[in-house]
């Protein structure tokens, strides 16, 4: 099934959509979302994510469906332990095409006997290794 006009909106219009996201309340510019789909956005574990988009022409279009799983799967970084997968069934292309699926722990949500059992555990390990 090919996507409908009503299924895809331009850059500016996406970026509108998401309102005042941006820094400062400022909307986000469309660049950014040339940006994000270009070069994607780093995450904790190392790893790229991109959002999804169809060029037509000289026109790169987005659906509201791909800008919030990119979204809400560059929010891992402040979930703890969940899983979160961008993945969109791409019409277009006839297949589902996956960006990315991360598992992500906060940083520094380990109990003080946790970092005490790592620390003694690193410790013995570097005399282990002689150092």
């Amino acid at each position: 099934m090919l996507a409908t006009p009503d299924d895809l909106m331009g850059l500016g219009a996406a970026s509108r959509s998401l309102g005042g996201i941006g820094r400062n309340g400022k909307p986000v510019h469309p660049a950014t979302l040339t940006r994000w789909i270009r070069v994607g956005t780093k995450l904790p574990n190392g790893s790229r994510l991109k959002l999804q988009a169809v060029r037509t022409a000289s026109k790169l279009l987005v659906r509201p469906s791909w800008l919030l799983a990119f979204l809400t799967a560059s929010a891992v970084q402040d979930m703890n332990d969940t899983a979160v997968n961008a993945t969109a069934h791409n019409p277009e292309l006839g297949r589902t095409t996956a960006t990315r699926t991360a598992t992500v722990p906060m940083a520094g949500q380990r109990s003080p006997e946790q970092r005490q059992r790592d620390s003694e555990a690193a410790s013995a390990k570097l005399v282990a290794m002689g150092a």
